[in-house]
């Protein structure tokens, strides 16, 4: 990945849901092709075998949701500051829609870093994955 020192399993799991969300949005993909397929790669031999994957399946499936939330919220949010006078659905954006939108990213960006934490510690052996998606995230 380049960018990144020591990742984890989370920060691969979160790029490549990322990368997901990229290809289906983007005319040229060629780069986030071969991105994906060497994540792919390092996942699986970090996972070791279909036992280890299906239990962290919730996990990855709840981050790559939480990224796709983010990407239609970032989406929305862009839309309503980008016109001449701040316009939503055809009228003016209001201190309070904005306002909203950055909750939500707010707390979308936490669960995202919690889902890439518990990941991580699956990872190294400080938590099973059942204990882990039975803990109460506390905002």
């Amino acid at each position: 990945m380049g960018k990144l020192i020591d990742p984890g399993l989370g920060e691969y799991v979160d790029r490549f849901s990322i990368l997901k969300l990229r290809l289906r949005n983007s005319e040229d993909t060629s780069y986030f092709e071969a991105e994906i397929k060497a994540i792919e790669i390092h996942i699986a031999e970090v996972l070791g075998g279909a036992h280890s994957f299906f239990a962290v399946t919730g996990i990855i499936v709840e981050l790559a949701s939480v990224n796709a939330e983010l990407w239609r919220v970032t989406d929305d949010l862009a839309r309503m500051v980008t016109g001449p006078e701040l316009m939503h659905g055809g009228k003016l954006a209001t201190v309070n829609q904005l306002a909203r939108i950055a909750k939500d990213l707010y707390h979308l960006n936490r669960h995202r870093a919690h889902f890439i934490q518990t990941l991580n510690e699956i990872e190294a052996g400080e938590q099973l994955p059942e204990e882990k998606l039975n803990a109460k995230e506390t905002d």
